[in-house]
């Protein structure tokens, strides 16, 4: 990972950690939630236009969020691949959800402040502060 240090005067993170990690884990439960509310038939087939599922979305966002949280901690990335994870119904993509909110809740903690505001290059990509990535 790429990180460069800003000044005091250059970072803008709007809220504390620990307002985004009350706020992450409520997104997390808000996700949750609809995962439920869905359609079991409906989970990884239905799309608009074209568009990923909401069960794919949701793959993908267990690729990246615990360990995005877990390389922010240890400073190594892993590559995210949604692919491995063979998750195909709403029961076991819940299950997952579940287990991956707990790798979140343990590694978000650990990240600490100073690096919490140092600019990466998010896969390799996006570069901004660890807070705005974990936005």
């Amino acid at each position: 990972m790429e990180q460069t240090r800003k000044t005091s005067e250059e970072i803008i993170c709007p809220i504390s950690k620990g307002q985004l990690l009350e706020h992450c884990q409520g997104q997390r439960d808000l996700t949750s939630s609809v995962i439920e509310a869905f359609p079991e038939d409906k989970l990884f087939e239905f799309n608009v236009g074209g568009m990923r599922s909401f069960g794919v979305m949701c793959m993908e966002l267990l690729a990246v969020s615990a360990p995005s949280a877990k390389g922010f901690t240890t400073g190594e990335r892993e590559a995210s691949d949604e692919h491995s994870l063979v998750v195909q119904d709403k029961k076991h993509l819940l299950e997952a959800w579940d287990f991956n909110t707990l790798g979140f809740n343990k590694w978000f903690p650990q990240i600490s402040d100073p690096h919490f505001q140092e600019v990466i290059k998010a896969f390799n990509t996006y570069e901004g502060e660890v807070c705005s990535s974990l936005l």
